[in-house]
């Protein structure tokens, strides 16, 4: 039960449309603990349709990991990109 809710909470995608300019962007975030009680913000982004890249940012704590997410978040969003909320 914490598993499900815990994934839904700490997930975010985005998209940056902008035909005029060719730009077809996807933006995923995501918080992932790890082994030793430590956390991943897990960084993916590329064009649509495509693989993409991955990076990952190591984090101590939960509330680490928490404030690079949201920072994350803010710099999607003031570079223009909108969330995407999966219909399921």
């Amino acid at each position: 039960m914490f598993v499900l809710h815990y994934r839904k909470a700490m997930e975010k995608h985005f998209v940056y449309i902008n035909p005029e300019h060719n730009n077809y962007r996807f933006y995923s975030l995501s918080i992932a603990p790890n082994l030793f009680n430590n956390y991943y913000v897990i960084r993916v982004w590329g064009r649509i349709g495509r693989k993409g890249r991955i990076h990952t940012i190591y984090c101590d704590t939960l509330s680490e990991a928490t404030r690079e997410f949201n920072h994350q978040v803010a710099k999607r969003i003031k570079r223009g990109y909108e969330e995407v909320h999966n219909k399921c």
